[in-house]
């Protein structure tokens, strides 16, 4: 596809060019790419190929945010894909299948969704949920960056909120603190 979402150099110096529905593509120079998912076989699906964000874990393992489809953990090597997604009995899954964003910090892996907050991976497989009902400015989660102190900055549709993650605390800035 010709919708470019993402252009991501991995720790190999691969470089893999997201899209917004045609999935993941691989670039093998002189103008040449391989298109991911490879396969239709399960266990190499894409459960949606609007993929909008790309980062790497320690393990090389690629993780996908797309717009309808949740979370897709990727292994390079192999082409396999695990599929992280909103349950909706399930208080510890991921919020919402509309992820938009992702950020790797040294700890773990964060997701935002378009309309139902920030999700932390804990280190069994759960996730902790933070929305606007715990003081996030918005439910809508459009961007994050860690700082030097390792607080998460979360751009949103209402401002700008800041998470402590070792006190949980959120701090919100808006136009009242000079925001446009």
């Amino acid at each position: 596809a010709n919708a470019i979402t993402r252009v991501f150099e991995d720790h190999h110096e691969n470089i893999w060019v997201s899209t917004y529905g045609g999935g993941l593509n691989r670039y093998q120079g002189e103008g040449s790419f391989i298109r991911y998912p490879s396969s239709v076989e399960q266990g190499y699906g894409f459960s949606d190929p609007m993929v909008v964000d790309i980062v790497e874990d320690d393990d090389g393992f690629l993780w996908l945010a797309t717009e309808g489809g949740g979370v897709i953990r990727f292994d390079p090597a192999t082409g396999k894909t695990e599929l992280i997604n909103h349950e909706p009995k399930n208080a510890n899954s991921l919020s919402s299948d509309k992820a938009i964003t992702l950020l790797r910090t040294q700890e773990t892996i964060w997701v935002g969704t378009m309309n139902d907050g920030l999700n932390r991976l804990n280190r069994d497989g759960s996730f902790t949920r933070y929305s606007k009902k715990d003081g996030l400015a918005s439910n809508g989660v459009y961007g994050l960056l860690e700082d030097d102190l390792g607080r998460i900055w979360i751009s949103g549709g209402r401002g700008l909120s800041v998470l402590d993650v070792k006190t949980n605390e959120i701090s919100v800035y808006d136009y009242t603190h000079g925001l446009q």
